[in-house]
């Protein structure tokens, strides 16, 4: 999924609060301080804020973004995760 500079190749949610985000952008400078991540639950929306980002390769183009909630996720309850607006939905 392209959102502005930057492309997720993946994106997982773990039940302690905590969304994994990985993929490659063209400016390091812009590197995913830019997301605003958000789960969507069938009990409403979770916001969260970024914990913790690396880089994947020499070049400062691959990345992997880790945001944290402020509570444990309830897996079954989750309907999609919002990233800068864009919606990718789960399949369970």
């Amino acid at each position: 999924m392209e959102i502005d500079s930057a492309t997720v190749k993946s994106a997982t949610i773990n039940p302690f609060g905590g969304i994994r985000i990985e993929g490659t952008i063209d400016d390091s400078v812009k590197i995913p301080v830019m997301f605003d991540v958000k789960i969507n639950t069938t009990e409403g929306q979770i916001n969260s804020s970024m914990s913790a980002c690396s880089y994947l390769d020499n070049k400062y183009t691959a990345f992997s973004a880790f945001y944290e909630t402020e509570s444990f996720i309830d897996l079954n309850s989750v309907v999609s995760l919002e990233i800068n607006g864009r919606t990718i939905k789960f399949e369970k």
